[in-house]
């Protein structure tokens, strides 16, 4: 990522993956992140550090909250948000922190990911 900002393909992943913490059910929205994701060239890995690193430092505690926001995130507040709150801290500690923050909603990456190796499958 570019030190002066963000790119338009890593919002996208972000404002998408971003969905994923608001308050309501978003099964259906699965595939269409896990679309974004490989569309932007992102490798499973890239995308998972994005999701542990990234949003899920900025956005985790929207999960906790009883009266977390549902309707939709703005657009520029989530990015600076994001922008000035993603994780520095990753390997073993990283992770450890990522699955305190928010185990519960681990499942979701998992069935991104699944949706991206099939969507990966079906480009080869």
């Amino acid at each position: 990522m570019d030190k002066e900002g963000p790119s338009e393909q890593r919002i996208a992943v972000w404002m998408s993956m971003a969905d994923h913490f608001l308050d309501t059910d978003t099964t259906d929205e699965v595939p269409a992140t896990a679309r974004l994701c490989v569309e932007a060239g992102l490798s499973i890995d890239e995308a998972r550090a994005i999701w542990r690193y990234e949003v899920t430092p900025a956005l985790y505690l929207n999960i906790w909250s009883v009266a977390g926001e549902w309707a939709c995130w703005d657009r520029g507040a989530l990015v600076q948000r994001i922008f000035h709150t993603r994780a520095r801290l990753r390997g073993p500690l990283g992770y450890l922190l990522y699955r305190i923050r928010v185990h519960f909603n681990h499942s979701v990456w998992l069935e991104i990911e699944s949706c991206m190796r099939s969507q990966l499958e079906q480009r080869s």
